[in-house]
């Protein structure tokens, strides 16, 4: 058998919309794909596989958010004004196993009666909370691509009419972040074995790089303003591993250099 061989580097760099985070790690990430697959890179128990699971969900809520918030057009070239809604169950409804088939339903009748067709156009993405003192289940939603719609809290309420409704402003900043808060735990035990979020199938994807020279390039040509965020932390696997955030919102020609000059491949399946 062809000996197991990964790739490494320490740099790490990650595209969503206008928001640009950039890690270094002390201690080298591993990617690419191992010639045995049951050859593991870490050994980890239970609590720490359930840890590194909710981190990976919480990050990937937020990257699938920033890359498609604001950044839909409808049929006649205008932004989408992204929609955060909050759906509540009058019932109670404790699984998502229970709750999640309604959902979907949800979807598809809001989808039938926005778009007029069964083809699934609606964008989204749902995070799952439990309330903290009778456990119901409900659903915080951003919808990325919905047009002008007269009076959108009557067609929700209708088309949902499971519970209560909310529809609620989002902020310009930070959306991501924003929308994470509200994702609960996946240790709790009711999400055992689910997804703590559901996404609708072609949305727009965050750009990952690994390339270590054209990060460092990207990374120096960074404006101070530009810088959001920074922080560092002490990681068992990958020792001190420093991030930093920018927003390229005033930034575009950077923004524009990244996606022209992409290092070829661009995106490899990374667990972290």
């Amino acid at each position: 058998m062809r000996k197991p061989t990964y790739l490494s580097t320490k740099f790490r760099l990650v595209l969503a919309g206008d928001e640009l985070e950039i890690k270094y790690f002390e201690k080298p990430i591993y990617y690419g794909y191992s010639a045995d697959p049951k050859v593991p890179i870490y050994h980890e128990t239970e609590e720490d596989s359930r840890g590194r699971s909710r981190y990976r969900s919480v990050r990937r809520v937020r990257d699938l958010v920033n890359a498609n918030f604001q950044s839909w057009i409808d049929q006649f070239g205008n932004v989408c004004i992204s929609k955060f809604l909050t759906l509540t169950f009058r019932d109670d409804v404790l699984l998502p196993k229970e709750a999640n088939p309604e959902f979907k339903l949800f979807i598809k009748r809001l989808n039938y009666r926005i778009f007029k067709t069964k083809r699934s156009e609606i964008k989204y993405l749902a995070t799952i909370e439990f309330m903290p003192d009778s456990g119901k289940l409900h659903y915080h939603i951003l919808i990325f691509n919905l047009p002008f719609v007269d009076n959108l809290y009557d067609v929700v309420n209708e088309e949902w009419g499971l519970g209560f409704i909310w529809i609620e402003k989002v902020p310009d900043k930070n959306i991501g972040q924003y929308i994470t808060k509200y994702m609960t735990k996946t240790d709790d035990e009711k999400l055992r074995g689910q997804m703590s979020y559901l996404r609708s199938q072609g949305l727009l994807e965050p750009t990952v790089i690994l390339d270590e020279k054209f990060i460092r390039k990207i990374f120096h040509s960074m404006p101070y303003e530009a810088q959001i965020f920074a922080n560092a932390y002490e990681s068992e696997h990958h020792g001190m591993t420093e991030i930093k955030k920018f927003s390229l919102g005033k930034f575009p020609k950077i923004k524009t250099y990244i996606l022209a000059n992409i290092p070829k491949p661009a995106r490899f399946k990374i667990k972290l």
